[in-house]
């Protein structure tokens, strides 16, 4: 639309998580107000919604997604972690306050205990060539299997569906720490 924006995560907020995405008229910038805000995200405060932040056509339509982590969630097991993944993230947030859970196109749940899925994302292009973009992401901990980091490669033709991070995993890459 021609201005400036800015999106910023805000995982350690005082009771919520949040993601904010703000309109800035240039050239006067003022981040101590409310009235810049056009959407938010939120989750409960130990999830950690918004750790990390991805755009990035994950889906191949030629629109922007957003990826958002949440490396703290406690779906499947304490800290296991979690992705939500907003496909056409321009059109899609539009209030503020929205309940990430349930605005999310599809979650990927990381599994172990305080595994810590989504402690960082990054885009990957085409790693199996299937003509969608790829993610990888990273977790700190192996969860029963000893304390160790691993790397995940996620095929973005497997994200539709709220999948694991096991059924969404073009390869995966584990180190000890």
């Amino acid at each position: 639309d021609g201005t400036h924006d800015l999106v910023f995560g805000a995982p350690w907020a005082s009771s919520l998580s949040e993601v904010r995405f703000l309109e800035l008229p240039a050239p006067a910038w003022d981040l101590s107000t409310d009235e810049l805000m056009w959407a938010s995200l939120v989750a409960d405060a130990d999830t950690e919604l918004g750790h990390d932040l991805l755009f990035d056509d994950l889906n191949a339509d030629g629109k922007l997604d957003l990826v958002v982590a949440a490396p703290g969630d406690d779906y499947n097991e304490e800290d296991a972690g979690a992705i939500y993944i907003f496909y056409d993230v321009a059109t899609k947030l539009v209030a503020t306050n929205l309940t990430a859970s349930v605005e999310a196109d599809t979650i990927v749940r990381g599994t172990g205990f305080q595994a810590r899925f989504g402690i960082a994302m990054a885009a990957a292009g085409d790693l199996d060539g299937d003509g969608t973009r790829d993610l990888v992401v990273s977790q700190l901990s192996g969860g029963s299997m000893g304390q160790y980091g691993v790397l995940w490669a996620l095929s973005g033709d497997r994200l539709a569906s709220d999948p694991s991070a096991n059924d969404a995993a073009i390869g995966v890459w584990q180190g000890i720490t």
